[in-house]
C-alpha cells in the first residue's frame, strides 16, 4: 500500500481498537456504575478483547516498521488470522445462533451493537482492504480454531465454579445440564465441522485470488 493507505490502515485499526475498548467496558458495565468481571467469561467479550490487545501491538509495529506495513505487511499474519476468525464467530452466533437483538436505549445496548457487529466488520474490512494478499497455509485454520476450541473447554470445565451466578454455562447451545451431554457435544462438532469448512473454503477462494 502506499503512504497514504498506509496511514488510513493505521487510523481504522485504531477507531477499531477504541469501539473495541468502549464496546468491552460497556459490556463490563462501566458506564452504568455497576461493573461486572463476570462479563469476562463471555466469547464475545474475550475476542474482542484478544483482538484490542493483538491491534494495539500491530499498530506499535506498524509505526516501527514503516516499509513492512506499507507493503501490507502485518504482525505474525497467521495470529492475526486467528484474532479475526474469533471475531467473526462472535458476529455469526450473535446473528444467526442467538438471534440477538440490539436496544440502543441503554449503554449496555449500544456496548453489543460494538462488540457483536461493528468491531467484527471492520476486522474483516481491515483483512479484506489493507492486508497484502498471500496464500493461507495449508494448517492456518487449524491454527485460527484454537482460540474457540480453547474457550469451549474452558466453559465446559469450569462451570462447576459458576453454580451460583445463574445459570453455569454461559451459551445456551453448552449447556450439558439441560441439554445432556451427548447433545452438547454433538453441537460442537457440527459447529466444529461448520468452522473448518468455511476457513477452508476462504482458504480456496484466497488461493485463487492469489494466483490471478
Amino acid at each position: 500500500m502506499g503512504s497514504g493507505k498506509y496511514k488510513i490502515s493505521i487510523v481504522f485499526k485504531m477507531v477499531m481498537i477504541v469501539a473495541g475498548i468502549i464496546g468491552i467496558l460497556g459490556q463490563f458495565g462501566a458506564f452504568s456504575g455497576n461493573f461486572n468481571v463476570y462479563m469476562l467469561n463471555f466469547f464475545t467479550v474475550l475476542s474482542n478483547l484478544v483482538l484490542v490487545i493483538y491491534f494495539v501491538v500491530d499498530v506499535i509495529w506498524m509505526l516501527m516498521h514503516k516499509e513492512r506495513a506499507q507493503s501490507g505487511e502485518n504482525l505474525c499474519p497467521v495470529l492475526k488470522g486467528m484474532v479475526t476468525a474469533s471475531i467473526m464467530i462472535t458476529f455469526l452466533v450473535a446473528l444467526f445462533v442467538l438471534h440477538m437483538g440490539l436496544d440502543m436505549s441503554t449503554s449496555m445496548g449500544r456496548s453489543f451493537l460494538a462488540v457483536h457487529y461493528i468491531v467484527p466488520v471492520m476486522a474483516l474490512l481491515d483483512w479484506l482492504i489493507f492486508d497484502a494478499k498471500r496464500e493461507i497455509g495449508r494448517y492456518e485454520p487449524l491454527i485460527w480454531y484454537i482460540e474457540p476450541f480453547v474457550y469451549m473447554i474452558y466453559d465446559l470445565t469450569t462451570a462447576g465454579l459458576r453454580t451460583g451466578s445463574g445459570n453455569p454455562y454461559i451459551y445456551p447451545f453448552m449447556d450439558v445440564g439441560k441439554m445432556g451431554a451427548g447433545k452438547v457435544s454433538l453441537t460442537i462438532m457440527i459447529l466444529t465441522v461448520i468452522y473448518l469448512l468455511t476457513t477452508y473454503l476462504i482458504r480456496i477462494v484466497n488461493k485463487r485470488i492469489v494466483k490471478k
